[in-house]
């Protein structure tokens, strides 16, 4: 699932019983300018763009992060030094011309753990900005663009992750880094499905999704999907989990959960045409491909999910 940092759309879905097919009225939508539905008699989705990032002209509390770098710095140069001298007093103990004991790389470590904090301040970010039961990916170098030059400096008492923080903060903070998340959840079922050649199939009170897995046979007998396939498919489970909790289903949510861990401790053990039921959702298990049923209002919900923030995953989907 890659960042779109642009593209970002609020939405308010009213999901009522009239639902048209949206993915087929996306090539209908295709050039509009104001991302707004076309005329069909479905529910009401209104679309804005996002075009800026509204900053926090608050004076932000020091998130302390550029404080334990300082503390972590000063200690392992303090330790560095203390090895030194422990080993220059060695060679008269030993009566050797070269040092007993082992010495370590100070600024190797003070690399290493650079990178580490870095890391560590976007992941928080990814934590603190995501929608509600979702998922948000903020890439380093995403990160990185947000500061200025010297931040990449190599000198480390110029090294300030509380910067950074506030950098990613002023972004990703507020409803900008809910929305991002959104579409980054919708681009991940989108291509997850292949929706922009195989759209879902409406049934009376259901849509159907086809999801093509690889399996192959067990050492004991019976079938199981290849590592790979599973890793998919257990990644699927949690991202239809967290549209269901933006549709509000949170029974149905847990229940996709429970089931993605059951499936990763059975290690992917596939036996064709068994059902599986999470309540809004369900989906039935072959040989070669997964059967997903969306059922009732949370089907109409999808399509409003899938039109209002999966439209370019979609469109770059498409044959």
């Amino acid at each position: 699932m890659g960042n779109t940092d642009t593209n970002v759309v609020t939405a308010q879905a009213d999901t009522g019983p009239a639902i048209r097919d949206l993915f087929a009225a996306l090539e209908e939508d295709k050039g509009t300018t104001d991302g707004s539905q076309a005329e069909s008699g479905g529910p009401e989705i209104v679309v804005t763009q996002d075009t800026g990032v509204a900053l926090n002209t608050e004076v932000p509390k020091s998130p302390g992060f550029t404080a334990y770098w300082k503390q972590y710095m000063a200690t392992v140069m303090g330790a560095e030094e203390d090895i030194k001298s422990i080993l220059a007093a060695g060679k008269v103990v030993f009566g050797k011309d070269y040092a007993t004991g082992e010495a370590f790389s100070g600024w190797q470590l003070l690399r290493k753990t650079r990178s580490e904090i870095i890391s560590s301040v976007v992941m928080k970010a990814e934590r603190e900005f995501a929608p509600p039961g979702g998922k948000l990916e903020i890439t380093t170098y995403s990160a990185s663009e947000l500061m200025p030059e010297d931040w990449r400096t190599s000198d480390d008492e110029a090294f300030d992750p509380d910067k950074l923080w506030v950098a990613l903060e002023a972004k990703y903070g507020g409803n900008y880094g809910i929305e991002l998340g959104r579409t980054q959840l919708a681009s991940q079922i989108v291509n997850a499905f292949c929706l922009g050649r195989n759209p879902p199939v409406r049934k009376a009170n259901r849509l159907e999704l086809s999801d093509t897995i690889y399996t192959e046979k067990k050492f004991r007998g019976g079938m199981e999907m290849g590592y790979s396939t599973m890793d998919s498919v257990c990644k699927l489970h949690a991202a239809m989990a967290a549209f269901c909790e933006w549709a509000g289903d949170h029974s149905t949510a847990r229940r996709l959960e429970a089931r993605s861990t059951e499936l990763f401790n059975n290690r992917g053990e596939v036996k064709s045409r068994e059902r599986f039921d999470m309540g809004g959702i369900g989906y039935v298990t072959y040989n070669t491909s997964m059967l997903w049923e969306i059922y009732g209002p949370l089907g109409d919900k999808f399509q409003a999910f899938i039109s209002t923030y999966g439209r370019e995953a979609l469109e770059r989907g498409r044959p």
